[in-house]
């Protein structure tokens, strides 16, 4: 049965009815017509509130970007002043966050330029800048080298946004068995390795 929902909800529940959609049923079938008759309202009324399906899905990425860094700053915060721990617990998080949202996760990175909203990129430059945060917190205790913080940043970011990528894709396996790796493990060993390369040489 179709639920009915009242003016004031409407912006919300077309948000939440997108991304279960998207959760179920893929990208394809994110449609305003689908949605205004999960939502059980007229075709014309997402207009109150969106210009086009572009600008719903924007809304919906950008939800998932504010529950992405929700979901980081819990563990950053848990390990306040230990630079590398702070950041082995992003990579695990970002890593876990794309793993359990496969179905919004591509969205929010996609390269359709009619998803770039206003609101869009701002919450991914706040998440961005967040970020940079803690490699300046690192240089600036001496933990890591006094390189660019934003470099730093965007480096571990695109390890990382690699990794999940290719995960999802379900092309990870290991070269001689084909198995599937443990995720803890590999992201782990993958940090490592790129903190290797940032670590002050004193520290």
């Amino acid at each position: 049965m179709t639920a009915k929902y009242h003016h004031g909800d409407l912006r919300n529940a077309l948000i939440e009815v997108g991304e279960k959609v998207l959760r179920e049923e893929g990208v394809e079938a994110f449609t305003l017509r689908r949605l205004t008759k999960e939502v059980g309202v007229s075709h014309n009324a997402p207009y109150r509130h969106f210009k086009n399906r572009d600008d719903l899905l924007a809304a919906v990425s950008e939800r998932g970007y504010w529950r992405l860094r929700d979901h980081v700053e819990e563990g950053i915060e848990r390990h306040e002043g230990h630079i590398q721990e702070q950041l082995m617990h992003f990579s695990f998080d970002y890593i876990d966050f794309a793993l359990k949202n496969r179905h919004l996760y591509p969205v929010m990175f996609s390269s359709n330029p009619h998803l770039d909203s206003e609101a869009l990129i701002e919450v991914m430059q706040n998440a961005l800048t967040a970020f940079v945060e803690i490699f300046e917190r690192g240089q600036a205790a001496g933990t890591l080298r006094t390189d660019s913080p934003l470099l730093q940043a965007l480096t571990l970011f695109s390890l990382l946004h690699g990794v999940a990528n290719v995960m999802l894709a379900g092309r990870f396996s290991m070269p001689f068995d084909g198995s599937q790796p443990d995720v803890e493990t590999l992201v782990r060993g993958l940090v490592e390795v790129y903190m290797g390369g940032i670590l002050a040489t004193n520290s």
